[in-house]
């Protein structure tokens, strides 16, 4: 199906008060790991997965270059109930006002992840290349990743790059003509303005959506990431 909007962003969705709430619980009880690429595993139909467990495939710093701290949903609901309630509340609405009614089963355990600008030349900045959040899944009995979200947790003047960017070739697709057959990729290429740094912000998008995080150059980066899933037949 094809919408008219394939991205949501909401500034200051999260108080400054709720930011620092959520940091503060990742670095209190979520060990930081270097991130990895590769397919979603084994935890994909079991929101009660242990976070130390979610975090599948291999390092390749040529696709992905940053670190993760696994949250338990649960352990932070428990803390956090009214929080919780807003970001999976939010994240549902949104997707529901760009037309996205999917039907969903659970939300995943949340990703805090940290983007580090290079401290020495040989140093490779922290990024995150095209890619999307949901895997191949011919089960209709299996859950997929329907809805996916990114919460900034950082403010924009601490850092430089890291913008948030997506592909909407729809419209490129319609333009080919037979004597014209060239699709110019840069014109599908969607960049979140720069209000969509702020502090809190939170950008919701279909989990299949190729979307990608530029190097940051200059300080840290820090977001949550959320996914919630659904199985595929609805």
């Amino acid at each position: 199906m094809i919408y008219p909007q394939y991205v949501s962003i909401t500034e200051s969705f999260l108080s400054e008060k709720e930011v620092d709430e959520l940091n503060l619980w990742f670095k209190m009880y979520a060990p930081e790991q270097g991130a990895r690429v590769g397919s979603i595993n084994q935890y994909q139909d079991d929101p009660d997965a242990p976070p130390e467990e979610e975090e599948g495939g291999s390092y390749d710093t040529n696709i992905r270059k940053s670190e993760v701290r696994w949250g338990d949903l649960q352990h932070i609901s428990e803390m956090h109930p009214e929080l919780v309630e807003k970001i999976m509340n939010g994240i549902y609405q949104k997707a529901c006002d760009m037309g996205m009614n999917f039907g969903i089963e659970f939300a995943e355990n949340m990703q805090h992840t940290t983007y580090h600008a290079p401290e020495k030349q040989e140093d490779v900045a922290g990024f995150y290349t095209w890619h999307t959040d949901a895997g191949p899944n011919a089960n209709p009995d299996q859950t997929i990743r329907k809805l996916s979200a990114v919460i900034q947790l950082t403010d924009p003047d601490e850092y430089e790059g890291g913008h948030f960017q997506w592909l909407e070739p729809w419209k490129l697709f319609d333009k080919l003509r037979s004597d014209k057959p060239t699709i110019r990729v840069d014109e599908a290429i969607m960049t979140a303005p720069f209000s969509a740094k702020t502090k809190g912000t939170l950008i919701v998008f279909p989990s299949y959506l190729h979307h990608q995080v530029l190097p940051v150059t200059r300080g840290t980066r820090q977001s949550l990431v959320l996914w919630q899933q659904g199985y595929p037949h609805y």
